[in-house]
């Protein structure tokens, strides 16, 4: 079906366009929120405040759940003033 002939559908259905449009939008920023929330490009996740000092504590957290991946990720880790993990965040590379 083409763009006109689904704007005419929904005419036909007693839905004006302008309603159409906004809800178009809100579904975009939602799903733009969860793309954000729940894609492995943007995901921060969340951790009770394991604290790293070393290369080797980085590697101890972090080793487990890169251990298999086929391609190598970058990873931020963010942390406190004391160390103490915020979260992780998974970084993708312009190309």
């Amino acid at each position: 079906m083409t763009k006109r002939a689904d704007m005419a559908q929904a005419t036909d259905e007693g839905v004006e366009i302008d309603t159409m449009i906004e809800l178009v939008r809100q579904n975009l920023r939602l799903l733009a929120e969860l793309v954000q929330r729940h894609e492995v490009g943007g995901r921060a996740i969340p951790v009770e405040g394991k604290t790293v000092r070393t290369p080797a504590d980085v590697a101890g957290y972090l080793g487990p759940e890169l251990a298999d991946l086929a391609q190598e990720q970058l990873r931020v880790l963010l942390l406190d003033t004391k160390n103490r993990v915020l979260g992780t965040r998974l970084e993708r590379l312009a190309e």
